[in-house]
């Protein structure tokens, strides 16, 4: 309880209530309980809730990111675009940025496009993405006991394989889709810690573009809390084969980020009034929290399944009164 609140013309006593709720996709869901009329509403989407509509990507540069290569089989072909050529499988190469230590904490999603133009035998590998918090080969942080997350070509048995790890203190969690060389897959690559005990990463893979064709969906159940430094556009396997020449591209690397919602709701006494805050976009929208009731307040989805109100989407508040 706030005493003698400069806020406003609020004279006495201000109250402040804060809390949370999950939208339902209607287009009035009542919020009661509060104890006090409102005066002022703030609302506010959780962060790290992805969903088709609701982000937008960061397109990575090529020019950014660090480089190792001593036999000199990645290039930057362009700022979106890393070409590998002839990488046998007991070399060496990546080509990572430092985000710094534990920034790949919570959720989150990537995005790539890759295609094996080639590859010469059996047991053939390239990383082609990965978080990892070491710069080394995924096999000797996998020997060194240490942590990654990944996907990886494999060429197994005569098939190529598109791979999902969790490697987590050398011991590999995986899941596998068949694939077929010289063809474009569109990647999205999502940890979400909600479901599972420490979380579950996919991946999921298209065959265009706009990603409206899913061809396949892996999952890996995660087997401990792990934050990550290095996001690897591209990284060596190196299981130890000579004469494994793998060939393709790897282009078009997004961190694909949650827009964030704000919502703030006056009373008549303060002049009926809300707005909404999308990034640094700011709009008047009065429809969103039709209204501040005696005990709570009622927000909308404006009939479109759309914030404040979108169905399953966490909310936090914060009410003064």
């Amino acid at each position: 309880m706030i005493k003698n609140s400069p806020i406003g013309s609020l004279p006495g006593v201000c109250r402040i209530k804060t809390g949370s709720y999950t939208g339902d996709g209607s287009e009035g869901l009542s919020i009661s309980g509060i104890g006090f009329t409102p005066k002022l509403l703030m609302i506010n989407n959780e962060p790290n809730e992805y969903n088709a509509t609701d982000n937008f990507s960061d397109a990575q540069d090529t020019a950014n990111y660090t480089e190792s290569d001593p036999a000199g089989r990645v290039v930057k072909t362009s700022a979106t675009l890393v070409t590998v050529t002839n990488a046998d499988d007991d070399e060496e190469f990546y080509i990572a940025y430092d985000f710094g230590v534990n920034y790949w904490d919570g959720d989150f999603e990537f995005r790539t496009q890759i295609n094996c133009t080639s590859n010469a035998a059996s047991g053939d590998r390239c990383g082609l993405w990965a978080l990892t918090n070491t710069l080394d080969s995924l096999t000797d942080i996998d020997v060194a006991n240490g942590d990654y997350l990944s996907v990886v070509w494999v060429e197994s048995g005569g098939n190529d394989l598109i791979v999902l790890y969790e490697c987590n203190g050398g011991t590999l969690t995986s899941d596998v889709f068949v694939a077929t060389k010289a063809t474009e897959y569109y990647l999205k690559i999502v940890r979400n810690e909600k479901v599972g005990t420490y979380g579950t990463i996919y991946c999921y893979i298209y065959s265009n573009a706009a990603m409206t064709t899913l061809v396949d969906t892996l999952v890996v159940v995660l087997t401990e809390k792990q934050n990550f430094r290095y996001l690897n556009w591209v990284v060596a396997y190196e299981s130890g084969g000579a004469g494994r020449a793998w060939n393709g591209t790897i282009q078009n690397l997004k961190i694909i980020k949650p827009y964030q919602y704000i919502f703030i709701k006056l009373d008549q006494s303060w002049g009926v009034y809300s707005i909404m805050i999308q990034s640094s976009d700011t709009t008047a929208d009065n429809a969103k929290i039709p209204f501040l009731d005696t005990d709570g307040f009622t927000v909308t989805d404006g009939g479109i399944d759309s914030h404040p109100n979108q169905t399953g989407q966490t909310y936090n508040y914060t009410i003064l009164g």
